[in-house]
């Protein structure tokens, strides 16, 4: 029975080592306020908290033509340290999708 409980903690340790906690954030009216032009109420504490937890931060995000760049907001905002990879799309589609489980499942591949 030590043997196996063994084998499982060593396997837990290669897992944690491989996979990373994640999270997929939405930009707007996720916790950006496109109307308002801020941050919805108690996001940046959400963000912080994540951050603290060991979550990684994916954004995937719509961009409207004629809007700031994504990387522009986030840097205005002071939040883009909570997001190691940022997707923007001008529409979300499968294609999107493959790459935001590519970046979950390769957690070492990270951009900015």
């Amino acid at each position: 029975m030590e043997m196996a409980a063994g084998i499982i903690f060593c396997a837990n340790a290669v897992m944690e080592q491989i996979f990373h906690k994640i999270i997929i954030w939405d930009f707007n009216r996720t916790i950006y306020d496109p109307d308002a032009r801020a941050l919805i109420k108690d996001a940046m504490d959400v963000l912080i908290y994540a951050h603290q937890k060991g979550y990684k931060g994916i954004l995937f995000s719509k961009n409207k033509a004629g809007e700031m760049p994504i990387k522009e907001q986030l840097n205005k905002l002071a939040i883009s340290e909570y997001f190691q990879a940022v997707i923007e799309s001008e529409e979300k589609n499968i294609k999107d999708i493959k790459q935001l489980l590519f970046l979950a499942l390769l957690p070492n591949v990270w951009v900015n």
